[in-house]
């Protein structure tokens, strides 16, 4: 997804939806992590997002900095417990959303923007690893698109209310 598109997406989500689009885009956490997902694996004070290794998908854990504008999408939303997401179907939520924006929705899309541009961002694929839950043979085979570091600096700009 473009930065446009992402803005697009965020303005016009449900409410409901909003927290699992920005965990997506802006922390790549998988559709089914973060169906898993609890608020008490989100610290905004330590600035982390926990995926247990039950929750995984390589059932190995790991810690997710939040980036300045996950931590903004999130704010308004955050609990100290419960699921973060309210829906059976996630995919579902998430393409009907796509669709009240009028962007065509891509498959995984969250996911490979957040490496591609979390990779432009820091211009280190092995850092962008463990974050990823992936090793960066992966990563480099099979997640990264060629965004530039302007590009990767919009991404993680966006902001709720355009602030």
């Amino acid at each position: 997804f473009s930065p446009n598109e992402i803005v697009t997406l965020l303005s016009s989500a449900k409410r409901e939806l909003v927290p699992a689009l920005a965990l997506g885009a802006f922390a790549g956490i998988r559709p089914e992590e973060i169906k898993r997902l609890d608020w008490a694996d989100v610290n905004l004070n330590e600035g982390h997002i926990e995926i247990r290794a039950a929750n995984a998908k390589t059932r190995v854990r790991r810690l997710i900095p939040v980036q300045p504008n996950l931590r903004s999408w999130l704010l308004p939303y955050v609990q100290t417990s419960g699921p973060v997401q309210p829906f059976v179907n996630l995919g579902n939520q998430f393409l009907k959303a796509a669709g009240r924006a009028k962007v065509k929705w891509k498959r995984n899309g969250l996911r490979h923007s957040f490496i591609s541009y979390r990779v432009a961002h820091t211009a280190n694929v092995a850092a962008v690893a463990p974050e990823a839950g992936n090793s960066p043979q992966v990563i480099s085979r099979n997640y990264l698109k060629c965004v530039t570091a302007d590009e990767a600096q919009r991404w993680f700009g966006v902001m709720p209310n355009g602030g």
